[in-house]
């Protein structure tokens, strides 16, 4: 079966913890007409801040993270090389940001005949190296590829605020889906005011090392009271499970004071401490731990609206806004 189009895949396509480390490769096959000496590849790795960052790709030493090779058929001479794209005219860098990467290969010599591809190995082991770690949010990843065969194609990936220019421009976006690792702590929210005399909720989430919504994780949790006097008291015992905040009803308090609570899963060897509570006369207006301040595809970020809502949810986060520049 011929294709009439270049395609570009990914593997291998599982996913990855947060964080993981492993080798992938693209796969760029030729159509029915091949693909002719001259003709070039970008792939573009968005490193804009620090949390979002793979391995930086770089040809320079097989023994160290992230090295990239290129091989295609017989009789075939790629050029390989990585740019770094600057976000500022002058060509520093802001604060935490490691600016975009790209891998360019050229076909220098022999087409790709049709049928036939050419692989790109990022994070390849063979020189003895670790291979890539993978970004620390839990999301789905695309990777934009351009793949141009005329020499007028003069579209080339540049610096922008605006991540979803670099979809607009890409032929393909293979991708891949970070998830959550193991668990590591449990993260627990109270509302900061609780009325004395009243009943509240706290919402308990197990979370991995880098605050993504753990995998893997479903166990007893035991809630204490800390009074303001350092005294504990056991209030009960709650299911606790990846991917979904559970809620645990705190009974009526009757002193006034500033509280916290305290989760623990001995046999996991799990445990969390709450943000501190104000119990007394109950106020008109409450007060709530929640996060003002998050970029996604909207501004100059990562992930969808989609997935940062879902992570607040999974997170226990009271409250969330997006940044929309």
């Amino acid at each position: 079966m011929s294709m009439d189009r270049t395609t570009v895949s990914l593997e291998p396509a599982d996913s990855v913890p947060a964080g993981g480390w492993g080798s992938w490769t693209f796969v760029i096959s030729a159509p029915q007409g091949g693909i002719p000496v001259g003709s070039s590849l970008e792939i573009l790795f968005n490193s804009s801040y620090t949390t979002n960052t793979w391995s930086p790709p770089q040809t320079y030493d097989p023994t160290m993270a992230g090295f990239v090779s290129a091989e295609g058929p017989d009789g075939c001479r790629l050029g390989i090389e990585i740019r770094r794209l600057t976000n500022t005219p002058d060509g520093t860098h802001r604060e935490l940001s490691l600016g975009y990467h790209v891998i360019l290969v050229t076909i220098e010599k022999g087409p790709i005949p049709a049928g036939q591809s050419l692989s790109i190995h990022y994070g390849d082991k063979r020189g003895g190296g670790p291979g890539a770690q993978a970004g620390l949010i839990a999301r789905r990843v695309q990777f934009p590829v351009t793949v141009k065969t005329d020499p007028n194609d003069d579209r080339e990936f540049q610096w922008s605020s605006d991540s979803e220019t670099f979809s607009r421009l890409a032929d393909s976006l293979p991708e891949i889906r970070i998830i959550g690792g193991p668990p590591t702590f449990f993260n627990i929210v109270v509302p900061s005011d609780v009325a004395l005399n009243e009943k509240s909720i706290a919402r308990i989430a197990v979370l991995d090392r880098y605050w993504n919504a753990a995998t893997g994780y479903k166990g007893a949790a035991r809630i204490f009271l800390v009074n303001p006097a350092g005294e504990e008291r056991l209030l009960g015992e709650t299911t606790v499970q990846s991917g979904q905040a559970s809620e645990f009803r705190l009974p009526a308090i009757r002193e006034n004071g500033f509280y916290k609570l305290v989760v623990l899963d001995v046999t996991a060897g799990l445990s969390g401490q709450s943000n501190p509570f104000r119990v007394g006369p109950k106020r008109d207006l409450g007060r709530y731990w929640g996060e003002i301040h998050c970029h996604t595809l909207l501004s100059d970020g990562v992930g969808t609206l989609d997935e940062h809502y879902q992570y607040a949810q999974q997170a226990a986060v009271g409250f969330c806004r997006n940044r929309r520049s």
